[in-house]
């Protein structure tokens, strides 16, 4: 139960200061740029796009050590997690409790036959 709250936390933490920092950076730049010079600074409304696109890349590899790390064997996770990160996220950890609850039927199985 550590492990999955840790996992949690991990990607929860990613996603939610990316979505932050995207909503509030337009309004940080709108309130230190005056109206008439957007055009000349048309490049600091593209950082949350380079932002995004950098939350999506470390979530993907973050999604394909921990498939490793826990041997999960469907590795479809990670390229969900490229374009959807939130959706890739959400099928890891339902992977991982699927794996965690069949290993826990197999150690009682094996138990029950002692």
């Amino acid at each position: 139960m550590k492990t999955f709250k840790k996992l949690i936390t991990k990607y929860c933490l990613i996603i939610l200061v990316s979505s932050a920092l995207a909503q509030s950076w337009f309004y940080i730049v709108r309130y230190f740029i005056a109206t008439n010079d957007i055009t000349s600074h048309a490049y600091l409304y593209a950082i949350p796009n380079y932002v995004h696109y950098l939350v999506q890349i470390t979530v993907c590899m973050l999604l394909i050590l921990d498939i490793r790390k826990y041997d999960i064997k469907y590795k479809f996770t990670p390229l969900l997690g490229l374009f959807y990160p939130l959706l890739g996220v959400a099928v890891f950890l339902i992977l991982y409790v699927i794996q965690q609850n069949t290993i826990a039927e197999e150690i009682n199985a094996i138990a029950e036959k002692s």
